[in-house]
């Protein structure tokens, strides 16, 4: 491995409990089930990592044990969880350079994926469209309440007032909605004299 981490003799495992599996026990009518967990040693896990190239659960197979306890047993222990990072780095770079010998025999699939990854910054994302049904716009709901106001009661001075507020609401929402003096909007299909 190039991590720096020297190769390591197979070490067996410590020995278990054995179970006779002739005798029925009368507490436990299925005693396949109740199989003592194996004692592993760090180089023993830092071997079936390696041997597996990473792979957990094969490690794990084995081990003799779940793939939950190696993973809780590498998260806790430091030495094994620096082999297990290396050994997965290691992993990544020989994946990469066989995408690169790919790409480098310019395979379609290869390429497209390459850019996928690593050419978002220059636009090459996959396409997502989102529809509606059939391929329509999407609906969406929106509570929106609108209250006719009785402006009849003011002055002239003030209609204008409120005509001007209107306009200046209107500019800043973006709407596009144009009031009338009388609180009537102004269509883009109406004729304003």
């Amino acid at each position: 491995m190039a991590s720096g981490i020297p190769p390591i003799s197979l070490i067996p495992m410590a020995p278990t409990v054995s179970i006779d599996l002739e005798t029925p026990d009368p507490l436990n009518p299925n005693p396949i089930k109740s199989r003592p967990t194996p004692v592993c040693s760090v180089p023993l896990i830092l071997e079936a990592l390696e041997h597996h190239k990473g792979f957990m659960s094969a490690a794990a197979r084995d081990l003799g044990v779940t793939v939950q306890a190696l993973s809780q047993r590498i998260k806790r222990n430091k030495k094994l969880k620096i082999a297990y990072d290396a050994i997965n780095e290691e992993k990544l770079d020989v994946s990469e350079s066989k995408l690169g010998e790919l790409i480098d025999i310019k395979d379609l699939n290869a390429i497209k994926f390459h850019l996928e990854c690593k050419g978002k910054h220059r636009g090459w994302v996959r396409r997502q469209e989102m529809t509606g049904a059939g391929g329509g716009p999407i609906k969406t709901a929106t509570n929106v309440r609108i209250q006719r106001i009785d402006l009849s009661g003011l002055s002239d001075e003030e209609l204008t007032l409120a005509e001007s507020l209107g306009f200046k609401i209107a500019e800043m929402t973006g709407d596009g909605t144009e009031m009338t003096g009388d609180g009537t909007e102004i269509g883009e299909d109406d004729d304003q004299d």
